[in-house]
């Protein structure tokens, strides 16, 4: 089956804001749908505090656990600090074989 070839445009839209990103991602398999807790291993949920980059985190429901983790644990993106919507965008050029010169002046 052939590969389907993602058009710029089409890319831009799929990811116009962070949560659009984020979707986009967890359609794709890149980004987890869901999350088991590391210390419990509890069904964790998302949370939407307000000093997270991101703009989400995984959080562990019981009282007595409440561990937390990005929603970036255990993807290609766990180490970066940039934006997601800024990542994606350096590897869509990178795997068009876009110049440096160019990605830096589109990102």
């Amino acid at each position: 089956m052939a590969a389907r070839m993602l058009m710029l445009r089409d890319f831009h839209a799929a990811k116009l804001t962070e949560e659009d990103c984020r979707g986009w991602l967890r359609r794709n398999g890149l980004l987890a749908v869901n999350m088991a807790c590391l210390r419990c291993n509890s069904v964790m949920e998302e949370q939407q505090p307000s000093r997270v980059s991101d703009g989400i985190i995984w959080r562990c429901p019981p009282k007595q656990c409440r561990a937390t983790i990005s929603v970036r644990k255990g993807s290609f993106f766990d180490k970066s600090h940039l934006p997601l919507t800024k990542l994606c965008d350096l590897i869509y050029y990178w795997s068009m074989d876009v110049t440096m010169a160019e990605t830096q002046l589109q990102v």
